[in-house]
């Protein structure tokens, strides 16, 4: 519950203008790699199958280019 509301809280600043995408994926990633070098959630080119789960692939590849999903 408390990750859906800090996502859905993010959400809003990107979406009111307040950050971008690249800045807020930086601020807020708990990803290791991200905090070693800051990518801006760019995760390049990448296969419907086999680098990510299903539900993350589904969901990436059923949006329009700069649409952010819940």
């Amino acid at each position: 519950t408390q990750a859906r509301e800090k996502a859905a809280a993010i959400k809003k600043e990107i979406e009111s203008g307040k950050i971008s995408f690249a800045d807020a994926a930086n601020k807020y990633s708990e990803d290791p790699g991200n905090q070693q070098t800051p990518s801006g959630g760019d995760l390049d080119y990448f296969p419907r199958k086999g680098q990510f789960i299903d539900s993350f692939t589904n969901a990436a590849f059923g949006m329009k280019k700069g649409e952010i999903s819940d």
